[in-house]
């Protein structure tokens, strides 16, 4: 396995100004250097392709994807895993950013570390991360283990932008998002994945936080979660040829789907008291 490992940072963007540009100083801010930043963009309708061409002349590690126009957020990220030069993907929304600068080099490190003598390195690399709950203005942390694994066959239990994963596994294998998911087109590209490789080329880095995302309320995801949730039961149904698994998959993401509920009551009860 080489030991020079280029990481590519991939935002899809749509009206982004009041966020990418923590997001992009979040990854130019890391310690470890040999990385790329793949923005794809090609409909925004704010300042957003101003920002960014101030960045694409400062630091040439930038590229801003405009042509062809991305049809929605799944195709924009299949546009950008098409078009990066890196060993492994990391996919970060516009209002995400990397918890510290040293995320890279510790990822690296890892990989060198625990790889550098196989024949194989990773396909997927995942840690924990945090979540910013911005109405409450609460910082919620998410450990990751490597049990995690074994729940992703029944509900999306490692989330996306502490994901890293192996570009050339997706172009070899022909994996790509779905355009008709609104929510888990992250949770469905992991199930493709982890359907064609082995159970130890999914590996938890236990004690790395990778990134902090924003759950907003006019954000496909904030403005959805128990949405979202309904979304990820047929994701994992769809993947699923298991009547047991059948059966646990509707436990898990029910229990989900009664938490939510019971959060989103008590949220809202602290926060009109």
């Amino acid at each position: 396995m080489k030991n020079n490992i280029k990481f590519s940072v991939l935002i899809p963007n749509y009206n982004g100004e009041k966020y990418i540009s923590r997001c992009i100083n979040s990854i130019l801010n890391q310690s470890f250097t040999n990385f790329e930043i793949v923005i794809v963009d090609g409909k925004s309708e704010d300042n957003s392709h101003k920002i960014i061409a101030e960045y694409l002349n400062k630091d040439k590690r930038l590229r801003h994807i405009k042509y062809p126009v991305d049809t929605c957020l799944s195709d924009a990220v299949n546009i950008g895993i098409a078009n990066s030069e890196g060993d492994y993907i990391l996919w970060l929304g516009n209002d995400d950013y990397l918890i510290d600068p040293d995320v890279l080099k510790d990822t690296h490190a890892f990989i060198l570390n625990n790889y550098l003598n196989r024949a194989k390195k990773p396909v997927i690399l995942y840690g924990g991360y945090k979540i910013f709950w911005s109405r409450q203005n609460i910082y919620e942390k998410r450990k990751k283990r490597d049990l995690d694994y074994h729940f992703m066959w029944f509900t999306d239990s490692i989330m996306c932008g502490n994901v890293f994963f192996e570009r050339a596994f997706c172009i070899n294998n022909n994996i790509k998002l779905k355009n008709n998911l609104k929510y888990c087109m992250d949770y469905d590209l992991w199930l493709q994945i982890i359907s064609k490789c082995n159970r130890d080329d999914v590996v938890c880095m236990k004690d790395r936080y990778v990134h902090v995302f924003t759950m907003r309320e006019d954000n496909i995801t904030g403005g959805g979660v128990y949405n979202s949730t309904k979304e990820a039961l047929q994701v994992a149904l769809s993947h699923n040829k298991n009547p047991f698994k059948t059966v646990g998959i509707y436990i898990f993401i029910g229990i989900q789907l009664v938490f939510q509920r019971s959060r989103d009551l008590y949220l809202k009860s602290i926060t009109t008291n």
